[in-house]
C-alpha cells in the first residue's frame, strides 16, 4: 500500500480490526474504531507514552523518511485533560495520539501551524502521547 492508501484507509475509518496493513517496511494494524495504528517488526505499538522519538528511530516510525530528514516537530501545548490548542514549528501533515494516526476534520482541526483536538488529550499516568509530522 501507499502511504496515501493508508491516509484514505485511516481518515475513512475503514481499517479492519486486527488485519495488518504493510506499507514499504511499516505495518500498521486495524484498531476497532477503524483506525490503524503504527506497529514496528508487527509486534509492538511503536509510540508509547515512554517512548523517545529520534533520529535513530525515526526512520522506523516514519514511511520511507530517511534519517537525515527530522520529520518530527517540535510543539507549544500543554497537555493537561482541558487544553485542546498545539502550536507545531510547521504545518504538520501527519498527527498521532498515542500512535494512532488522527483524521483531520474528524479528531482535530488544523488552522496554519496550530492544531487543535476535538478533546483534550489526557494527562494522566501514563500521560498521551502527541507527535506531529511533516513529510
Amino acid at each position: 500500500m501507499t502511504i496515501e492508501d493508508i491516509n484514505t484507509l485511516n481518515r475513512t475509518r475503514k481499517a479492519i480490526p486486527d488485519q495488518q496493513y504493510k506499507s514499504g517496511t511499516n505495518t500498521f494494524i486495524g484498531t476497532s474504531t477503524g483506525h490503524l495504528r503504527l506497529l514496528q517488526n508487527a509486534s509492538e505499538v511503536i509510540f508509547q507514552p515512554t517512548a523517545t522519538i529520534n533520529e535513530t528511530n525515526v526512520q522506523a516510525a516514519v514511511i520511507n523518511v530517511p534519517v537525515s530528514h527530522n520529520a518530527e516537530l517540535t510543539y507549544v501545548g500543554v497537555i493537561n485533560d482541558t487544553n485542546t490548542l498545539f502550536t507545531c514549528s510547521d504545518i504538520p501533515n501527519m498527527v498521532f495520539r498515542n500512535g494512532v494516526l488522527q483524521v483531520i476534520g474528524i479528531d482535530y482541526n488544523l488552522v496554519g501551524k496550530t492544531v487543535q483536538f476535538f478533546k483534550a488529550p489526557y494527562s494522566g499516568s501514563p500521560a498521551e502521547t502527541l507527535i506531529f509530522w511533516k513529510l
